[in-house]
């Protein structure tokens, strides 16, 4: 009764993991470029806007394609041309290949982070309450600190971001 194992779906999944490992290694050696002034991270505070438009358009833009796709096209459109925005800036502002590359992986990777830090903080803090109020205090007490770690993570990429922007004359 041996189920002969499918060959396309752990090679799905090493590729996956394979592009999410290269994914994070480029957005590591981005950021940390981008601290030394070698590369352009975010040429300007609208270039971080456009980035941060194109990453929170995609949501929306997903779940209108899941409703109707006669209105999820145009709206995956409009996600598409932001996020091709954001790399044009990338590239010009570097204007090198590698470094257009390295910036774009990190930009969006710093973003996702802050992102997810945040959720951690408001998510840690409304269970610490909820617990709380159900007399869980051990409990309440492990989810704000996990709160809490996610704002001070939220707190150090924000610097980290706001570090990396370039604002250059023009």
């Amino acid at each position: 009764m041996n189920q002969p194992v499918s060959d396309s779906g752990a090679l799905l999944g090493g590729f996956l993991g394979l592009s999410t490992v290269t994914g994070l290694i480029l957005a590591i050696c981005g950021s940390v470029l981008g601290c030394q002034r070698k590369i352009v991270v975010y040429d300007s505070r609208a270039g971080l806007n456009i980035t941060c438009i194109s990453l929170i358009s995609l949501v929306p833009s997903g779940i209108a394609f899941g409703i109707s796709p006669v209105v999820g096209w145009p709206a995956l459109l409009v996600s598409a041309a932001l996020f091709g925005a954001s790399t044009v800036r990338a590239f010009k502002a570097n204007r090198t290949a590698w470094g257009g590359v390295l910036s774009v992986f990190a930009k969006y990777a710093l973003l996702g982070l802050v992102v997810f830090c945040a959720l951690i903080a408001i998510g840690g803090t409304f269970a610490a309450i909820d617990e709380a109020k159900k007399k869980r205090y051990k409990q309440a007490a492990a989810n704000g600190v996990a709160g809490a770690v996610g704002a001070v993570g939220f707190v150090t990429v924000r610097r980290l971001i706001n570090r990396l922007i370039t604002e250059r004359a023009r």
